[in-house]
């Protein structure tokens, strides 16, 4: 009986530090918005938190589309960077513009609304969302 008792305190413990793990960014430039997309799905299933610590732009913007505003937390370097949609890696390439109107109103209405009130829809040049205007979507970390 004590085996039993020992070993469903084990199974809970593990399930509550697993329910409470916490991805950290500290510096993710971004990259591919399918890779990205999977990734979130598969952060948001499990119900993980993210830990925004500081730059999360391009594609890693993408998490609060997937994450729930409870389940992110920001410190004071974090800054979230947002552009328009680019077809291709590297040097100059070109804009696609229909994708990056759309994936302005994919994000949540409060992101869109700054968004549209820094520059209209998604840019060519990164727009920075910064701790003053993230800590009122997202709790601090602290």
């Amino acid at each position: 009986m004590r085996a039993l008792l020992a070993g469903m305190l084990c199974a809970l413990l593990w399930a509550a530090t697993a329910s409470a793990a916490a991805v950290v960014i500290t510096n993710d430039r971004g990259g591919s918005v399918s890779g990205y997309r999977a990734k979130y799905a598969g952060y948001a299933a499990q119900g993980l938190k993210i830990r925004i610590e500081g730059p999360c732009l391009s594609a890693c913007t993408l998490l609060t589309i997937y994450i729930p505003n409870d389940n992110i937390c920001i410190m004071p370097a974090a800054v979230l960077g947002f552009h328009a949609e680019r077809n291709g890696y590297g040097k100059e390439v070109t804009l696609n513009n229909i994708d990056s109107l759309s994936l302005t109103f994919e994000y949540p209405q409060d992101i869109s609304n700054w968004l549209m009130n820094h520059g209209g829809s998604l840019q060519p040049e990164m727009v920075f969302m910064r701790y003053d205007d993230l800590r009122m979507l997202y709790r601090d970390c602290s």
